[in-house]
């Protein structure tokens, strides 16, 4: 019993670490010695069972049954689960037909359907500002003190034709809508025209009758981020700033998907 009891304690305190809580608080140090309490009680139960059912060697029986327990309780803990987990997990089954675990898989399910259409939406916007002779955006390069010395304005598209010309034959410098950019300023300025391009088709897409397919990626985005439109004031930044918070969501469900999934184990029916 008293090694149960310093086993669940210990566990207690690694399940705490494992995510992330302070160990060493008044509080958790009183929840560390309860669960002591409650282990050692656990593994003497486990103990007399091990002597009523052995039928030999009822000391050896009953050494193997509580060493066996407190290896589990050791184990347990690293991986954060603790009685209360445990608990849970078998209210949850029993009242719901389902863990916890259970119901953040569906959760992250979700989020990362979210994400999915989030990043089909900016791909087929950035695609299309590569491609589309009708889009317009700026880009600027500014010195170490944040002033402008360089900005251009116009089509990705044209601005891609006239850099390749350029590149083609074999010229360090092009015009561009009455501004002259050198090839290294061209490669500097290159992104950012790109994606307020990209900002561009997605504020005029929707209104243009022929952009069915571009429709149809704004409904799937719609349908799995509720409350996020997409309009005429919608710049790619949004959508980029939706898959962040995504990716945060994600990986805080991850992180109690793996505690709540081996409190669901730890509790699962033989």
């Amino acid at each position: 019993m008293i090694g149960a009891g310093n086993a669940s304690r210990k566990a207690s305190r690694m399940a705490d670490e494992a995510r992330n809580k302070d160990a060493t608080s008044l509080h958790n140090k009183a929840k560390h010695a309860i669960a002591g309490i409650g282990g050692a009680l656990m593994g003497g139960v486990a103990g007399a069972k091990a002597f009523a059912d052995a039928k030999d060697n009822y000391g050896s029986a009953a050494w193997n049954a509580a060493q066996k327990r407190n290896a589990e309780v050791l184990s347990n803990g690293a991986k954060g689960v603790t009685v209360l987990g445990r608990t849970g997990a078998n209210a949850s089954r029993m009242f719901f037909g389902e863990t916890k675990a259970d119901r953040i898989e569906r959760q992250l399910e979700a989020q990362e359907k979210a994400r999915k259409t989030a990043d089909a939406l900016v791909s087929f916007a950035d695609g299309k500002a590569k491609t589309t002779n009708w889009t317009k955006g700026e880009s600027t390069l500014k010195d170490a003190d944040g002033n402008v010395i360089k900005r251009v304005t116009g089509n990705y598209q044209a601005w891609t034709f006239a850099k390749q010309a350029a590149e083609s034959q074999g010229k360090d410098s092009f015009e561009f809508n009455g501004v002259t950019v050198t090839l290294e300023e061209a490669n500097a300025l290159d992104y950012e025209l790109m994606t307020t391009n990209s900002s561009n088709y997605i504020q005029n897409a929707g209104s243009i009758p022929e952009e069915t397919e571009f429709r149809k990626v704004v409904e799937e985005y719609k349908s799995a981020n509720p409350g996020h439109d997409v309009g005429t004031t919608t710049v790619r930044k949004d959508i980029k700033d939706v898959i962040s918070n995504i990716d945060g969501r994600i990986t805080e469900l991850q992180d109690g998907h793996s505690v709540a999934k081996a409190n669901a184990e730890a509790t699962k029916p033989s």
